[in-house]
């Protein structure tokens, strides 16, 4: 097997085009993989209103991230199925207390906006 071994130089990558083409594809995977992950960083970011994140507001659970199940994190392994359903069952009354949030929230835009 005869290897004939090419040095390019930085400032000129397009010698070295097979890397490029891989280089090009990966680029095209990741993109696509990260389109279907764009909705995750907000559902997952706590908003200043409620100060809790959308997700948690829906389903009373802190969203489990997939690195977290690669890697089997500590909320993973001491999940609580019990401690799920008393969080279910105390959902209403979260959800009026985040309403409240909310309300006060507004009032405190509202107040410095009229200041202006």
């Amino acid at each position: 097997m005869k290897i004939q071994q090419n040095f390019t130089s930085v400032a000129n990558p397009q010698a070295n085009g097979q890397v490029e083409i891989v280089n090009r594809i990966i680029l095209q995977h990741l993109k696509t993989h990260l389109e279907g992950l764009k909705g995750r960083s907000y559902h997952t970011t706590p908003r200043n209103s409620t100060g809790e994140p959308p997700f948690f507001m829906i389903y009373r659970s802190k969203p489990v991230i997939p690195v977290e199940i690669g890697m089997e994190s500590t909320r993973v392994q001491m999940y609580a199925f019990a401690q799920c359903e008393m969080d279910l069952i105390m959902l209403p009354e979260n959800r009026e207390l985040a309403y409240t949030k909310v309300c006060k929230y507004q009032k405190h835009i509202k107040k410095m906006y009229i200041r202006r």
